[in-house]
């Protein structure tokens, strides 16, 4: 009988640390699942949970928000976000970096509210200055002698 030569992987049997959930929960008892793939640090379990919580948090944080075209909108998600973030709901960098955009549309609302203005104040001022020129043509007009 002829044996045949098996060559043995190494790492069979045991996962390695690396491989295992890395979430902990109140009680500080780490997950004992695995990992699916070496690059993720939940397993498929925690991973559906936390994408689960973070959209009910972005849905919290968008409630009653409308599409931020006014300051009002800005507002009201500024007071969720800084609800969820005392509740610990939102990691305090994501936080921060919501709360950095929501001052740049505020800024860039302010913009768009002084072109508008401008806008309108250029449209007056050509509106005025047409309606002058039409009044003085009037008043040129009547104040030419006629000949008959």
């Amino acid at each position: 009988m002829e044996s045949h030569s098996c060559e043995k992987t190494p790492g069979g049997g045991v996962p390695s640390p690396s491989q295992q959930c890395s979430h902990v929960d109140a009680k500080g008892a780490q997950c004992r699942m695995l990992t699916t793939r070496p690059d993720a640090e939940l397993c498929p379990h925690h991973l559906r949970k936390l994408r689960s919580q973070r959209l009910s948090a972005g849905r919290r944080l968008l409630r009653g928000v409308g599409d931020f075209e006014v300051p009002e909108d800005v507002n009201i998600f500024l007071g969720s976000l800084l609800e969820q973030m005392a509740l610990n709901k939102i990691d305090r960098r994501d936080a921060i970096a919501m709360a950095y955009v929501s001052q740049l549309i505020l800024n860039s609302q302010v913009a768009l509210e002084r072109q508008r203005e401008n806008e309108k104040d250029a449209r007056f001022a050509a509106v005025f200055a047409r309606a002058q020129a039409a009044a003085r043509a009037q008043l040129q007009q009547s104040a030419e002698p006629k000949n008959n």
